[in-house]
């Protein structure tokens, strides 16, 4: 009688042991940020940090750092929650100037981030001004009609193999060691579809032809 009772206080610490740990873990996954930093080629790097899982429940942030080859400093602080957040920052051409794919609930939205230029006032009601929360630097929406930045985004997306594309990118789902990202395909079509967008002021009207 007695080694059953020893035996079942025995199981009974070890459910409560298995418990405790498994509500360690999940505090610790949904606590923990996780830092994205990235090595541009030549020089230059960006450094991500999205908001913790449980931030997510509340108004919360995407902080973006980045420095430049010509040595230039930008600094944005993005909305993010379960159904708002940027996805990857990419690289142009122009040393100063990176695109940000974000989604945008319904669609995604392409932003143009120019760090040799400074930050102005972002216009009542508008996207930006909902989503941009602080920056340094000058961060525009891209519009339709900037056809050459949005196949940018695109070929970059096609240009990247699988594991890079996740190296990269914020997840839309992140528990420490699991991760739920974005489709890179379905991404890439999106930014050759304009992010699926429907109209907003200040659009120009692309025809269907325009589309690839």
């Amino acid at each position: 009688m007695k080694l059953i009772k020893l035996i079942f206080v025995g199981k009974s610490f070890c459910l409560l042991g298995l418990t405790v740990g498994l509500v360690a873990g999940l505090v610790l996954a949904g606590s923990t940020h996780r830092n994205i930093n990235i090595l541009l080629k030549d020089a230059g790097s960006i450094s991500i940090r999205p908001a913790t899982p449980f931030e997510l429940f509340s108004d919360s942030k995407c902080t973006i750092n980045i420095n430049s080859k010509s040595g230039r400093m930008g600094s944005l602080d993005m909305s993010q929650d379960f159904f708002d957040s940027p996805i990857i920052v990419i690289p142009s051409p122009n040393d100063d100037v990176f695109l940000c794919i974000y989604y945008y609930d319904v669609d995604t939205q392409l932003f143009k981030i120019d760090l040799s230029k400074g930050s102005k006032a972002l216009p009542n009601g508008s996207i930006l001004s909902a989503i941009i929360l602080a920056s340094n630097c000058k961060v525009e929406r891209v519009l339709k009609d900037d056809t050459n930045d949005w196949a940018l985004a695109a070929n970059a997306l096609e240009q990247m193999s699988g594991g890079q594309f996740k190296r990269v990118s914020i997840p839309s789902l992140d528990l420490v060691v699991f991760h739920k990202y974005y489709s890179q395909k379905l991404l890439a079509a999106s930014m050759h579809n304009f992010g699926d967008q429907g109209q907003y002021p200040g659009d120009a009207v692309i025809p269907s032809y325009i589309k690839q």
